[in-house]
Formats: C-alpha cells, sequence, structure tokens
C-alpha cells in the first residue's frame, strides 16, 4: 500500500500544500469475502491520491482523497512487523492502514512529505454473525 505524497507549497506566496491521501481499510457486512480485493487490486497494489500543490491562484493545495478498501466483518489487519493495526469486528469499523504525507508548509520548506509504505496482512476469521450493527 502507498498512501498519497503531500503537494509542495508556494514559498513566495506562504502557499500550503495539500495532504495526502490515506489507505484505509472498513468492514461491511455485504462482502462476504476477500476475493473482491484481489478483483479490485489485481496486482495487490493500493494506492491513495496525491495532495495538490499549491498555486499562484489557489494558495491551499487541495488534499488528496483516502482510497477505502471494503473488508469482511472479522478481519484483523497486521503491518510488515506482524503488529496488530485495527481488528474491524462490527459493520464500518475502520482502520488507517497508511497515511498519507504532510502538504508542503515552511515547517519542512514547502516540499510536501512523502505518504507512508506498508506491507500489510489481512486474517480474515469467517465466523458466523461476527458482524452488529
Amino acid at each position: 500500500m502507498i498512501a498519497g505524497f503531500g503537494g509542495n507549497g508556494y514559498p513566495s506566496l506562504k502557499g500550503i500544500g495539500g495532504n495526502g491521501g490515506s489507505v484505509i481499510f472498513s468492514a461491511d457486512e455485504s462482502v462476504k469475502n476477500l476475493a473482491i480485493i484481489k478483483e479490485s487490486y489485481p496486482h495487490l497494489v493500493i494506492e491513495a491520491n496525491m495532495g495538490r500543490d499549491s498555486l499562484r491562484h489557489w494558495l491551499v493545495g487541495e488534499p488528496g482523497t483516502d482510497t477505502t478498501v471494503q473488508v469482511p466483518c472479522g478481519v484483523k489487519v497486521y503491518n510488515e512487523h506482524a503488529s496488530l493495526l485495527g481488528d474491524l469486528l462490527n459493520h464500518e469499523d475502520k482502520v488507517t492502514a497508511a497515511f498519507g504525507g504532510l502538504g508542503g508548509t515552511a515547517r519542512n520548506r514547502y516540499f510536501g512529505e512523502p505518504g507512508q509504505i506498508q506491507r500489510i496482512t489481512l486474517d480474515y476469521r469467517a465466523l458466523a454473525d461476527v458482524c452488529k450493527s
């Protein structure tokens, strides 16, 4: 997964670049298995959008849109170090798996920062009635 890169700022006018989008996993009781992820992302690379650069006529860049991946209830999300990021037991539970980069400001010399790159593992526990509304 690759979160969006933050947009660059506009130093001479103190413009601020938009933050990059994040990658979010959301539990959905209408999703029955993880096969939909392989269908939607055949190369298993999930990317969020970049933040927009600040411009002379648009001093605050638009943030990149988040990418939300629907998964069945009962999925645990682990990072590459086998640390649990989130347990999506109930309908509409969410976990941000990769955070977008910050947009360019005076603090980072107006250069947008890269978003997180994560390798994740999804552990699906197929239990009856895991979801609760």
